[in-house]
């Protein structure tokens, strides 16, 4: 039998279906584009519908994910600087993190072993320094939801942190129920990127190198100051690829995502995980802060508040005001210059056709009487985006003092 799932075009890659089917009959791959997709098997598939179940892209799941509650913004960090300074903003989660297990529970997040990043649980605080900074990398999640379950029928507090789609598709693998130890945390998502340009990056710099971070803070985060800076690590020897390279361009383009981030449907103002955090562009009021970082907390459970400042964190009310116009991708899901791009539509075959050098020019737009039209045109389009990116904010904000 044939499972009734999302076509790849609006798959998420969330893999919670592998983790529905008892029998084994899906599993997963890295299809040409260099996404992740379920993979089904048909002689093993019973046609009993529990992956359909999990699955947020089917009939309209994904606005299960909306809460109708009233969510709150603020603006935090961690009171250790030691580690607000490892962590890619002002350090939120790794304070719960650490709170979490001080207690004695467990925590899901995403970590980079050998190039590939995974969603794993631990109660060691050395584990959650390796879920640490963000990682530019969609993570394999198979696994991971039937053994958030175990952890909490257990009787352990949770604290689950992941994108939107995978806490999305957490719920749906719980089936409704609640469970009072669980914690989830998502992010403000960007989107995954393909892992083609990782692939050629690193096999272009040294194929036996593995990723050491993506993300560079050295010199402070300074409110869009820090750098996306890919740094690579063989034989403890440190390959600094700096921030003009492809997989960076991949990254903070947004030309190699998968289709369903061009198009998220997950981008609620008011969510049903317990809070969303992100890095806090455009905040003004703590400006001593800003070289070490100031996280974005947005508070669905306003019980969550409570537990950050036992966590030993700063936090302060802010308003969608200051923080929605440098972080669009709350509420507005969809890059709309991606999906009829050419970079996107013929992806594979120029990852296949040409060398990383020309890669590279072609993400860059490096000038030649091609790439200046292919820059105007991107020019073009991510102006209409940009364009009604901010028409969404502003019916955002009169939907809201209407209610007010």
């Amino acid at each position: 039998m044939i499972p009734r799932l999302v076509s790849s075009k609006y798959c998420t890659g969330c893999l919670a279906c592998v983790d529905a089917c008892k029998l084994g009959a899906i599993n997963f791959c890295i299809k040409e584009d260099g996404h992740l997709y379920p993979v089904v098997t048909d002689n093993k598939c019973v046609g009993c519908g529990q992956c359909t179940n999990v699955c947020i892209g089917i009939d309209d799941k994904y606005k299960t994910y909306q809460s109708h509650g009233r969510s709150t913004p603020f603006a935090g960090w961690s009171l250790d600087d030691i580690g607000r300074k490892n962590s890619a903003s002002g350090g939120i989660f790794y304070a719960l993190a650490c709170y979490v297990i001080s207690v004695g529970g467990y925590v899901i997040g995403a970590v980079l072993e050998k190039n590939e990043v995974k969603l794993v649980s631990t109660n060691e605080i050395e584990c959650v320094k390796k879920m640490q900074n963000s990682k530019y990398q969609q993570p394999n999640t198979a696994g991971i939801y039937e053994e958030a379950k175990s952890i909490l029928e257990k009787g352990y507090k949770l604290l689950f942190t992941g994108a939107p789609c995978h806490i999305a598709a957490l719920f749906l693998y719980l089936r409704k129920r609640t469970y009072n130890n669980l914690i989830t945390c998502d992010f403000i998502c960007s989107g995954y990127p393909s892992l083609l340009p990782i692939k050629k990056t690193i096999a272009y710099f040294n194929p036996e190198a593995e990723i050491k971070s993506f993300r560079d803070k050295t010199n402070g985060w300074k409110n869009l100051g820090f750098i996306y800076e890919l740094k690579l690590n063989c034989n403890n020897v440190v390959i600094n690829c700096g921030s003009h390279n492809l997989a960076t361009a991949a990254f903070s383009s947004g030309l190699t995502q998968r289709y369903s981030c061009t198009h998220c449907q997950l981008c609620f103002s008011s969510r049903k995980s317990d809070l969303t955090i992100g890095d806090f562009w455009g905040e003004k009021r703590f400006a001593e802060q800003q070289k070490k970082g100031i996280s974005l907390i947005i508070v669905h459970t306003p019980a969550i508040v409570s537990l950050i400042v036992k966590a030993k964190c700063f936090i302060q009310e802010s308003s969608w005001e200051e923080c929605l116009p440098y972080n669009p991708r709350i509420i507005d899901g969809k890059r709309r210059y991606v999906r009829f791009s050419p970079s996107r539509l013929f992806m594979v075959w120029l990852f296949r056709k040409n060398s990383y050098k020309k890669l590279c020019n072609f993400y860059y737009g490096e000038t030649n009487i091609v790439n200046i039209f292919y820059k105007l045109y991107c020019k073009i389009t991510i102006c209409i985006h940009e364009y009604f990116s901010k028409r969404v904010i502003v019916f955002f904000f009169k939907a809201n003092k209407n209610e007010n």
